[in-house]
């Protein structure tokens, strides 16, 4: 659902769930419908708060600015990859 429709279905994977939980085994007991139905109620609180809105049209701004007016990531897309490349940084820190 998320490759046809990624701005009603958010990913819901392991490296999310290392993100919010710092919890590495990603398993049945995290993958429930309920939890993923509370992660979608979280994104969409966090995407109602102006600090969002701000990053989320930066983001928007940068790549027309870059010239990829093509492109145009949903609100999701954008928390995805914030998370994404959040939980790199932390990997990277705990493995120097």
């Amino acid at each position: 659902m998320h490759f046809i429709r990624p701005d009603l279905m958010p990913i819901w994977d392991s490296r999310v769930n290392a993100y919010l939980t710092r919890n590495y085994n990603f398993n049945k007991k995290v993958n429930t419908i309920e939890k993923f139905e509370n992660y979608i109620d979280c994104l969409k609180q966090i995407m109602k708060t102006e600090e969002f809105k701000t990053i989320a049209k930066n983001v928007k701004t940068e790549l027309v600015k870059g010239n990829l007016n093509e492109i145009h990531p949903s609100n999701y897309r954008i928390l995805e990859q914030l998370m994404f490349h959040k939980e790199l940084e932390h990997l990277d820190k705990t493995q120097e």
